[in-house]
């Protein structure tokens, strides 16, 4: 394959990924609004889980030590459980398209907290870049959307 089409394929892939993650805040929305945030999340992890634990016994590379559990269980319910908790909760009080611009808006902010807490140099051109992504957004999040 030439350069071009490997640039349009990386284009029409990044497409691809935000439509996914735009949609599964849709698919979230839809599923708090018949069940309950946590009994969703368990659902949800549980097939998640599933599907990568079959995946890792097909291809077998399922190798866990009893060390490693304790890590595991610290990840799975900081990381994972209960960020989502939190967001699903919110998206029965809040429509699904300003908590998909609230996910977007992490790499802003983390860069902010970064500056802050880790006294991270920020360069000139990231420091605009901040700028200009945090101060596109504040329009869109003063708005009220239904």
């Amino acid at each position: 394959m030439n350069r071009v089409n490997e640039e349009y394929i990386a284009v029409i892939l990044i497409i691809f990924n935000y439509a996914v993650l735009a949609l599964t805040f849709v698919l979230a929305r839809c599923a708090v609004l018949v069940a309950q945030p946590l009994f969703v999340i368990a659902v949800r992890m549980t097939l998640a889980g599933s599907v990568l634990l079959a995946y890792a016994l097909y291809r077998g590379t399922l190798r866990i030590s009893r060390r490693d559990v304790g890590d595991f269980a610290q990840l799975v319910l900081l990381h994972i459980y209960l960020p989502f908790v939190a967001e699903f909760w919110a998206l029965q009080y809040m429509p699904s398209a300003k908590m998909n611009l609230l996910y977007t808006l992490t790499p802003f902010i983390a860069g902010i907290l970064s500056y802050f807490l880790l006294n991270e140099r920020l360069s000139t051109r990231r420091s605009v870049a901040l700028g200009i992504g945090l101060f596109g957004a504040l329009p869109l999040l003063s708005r009220t959307t239904s």
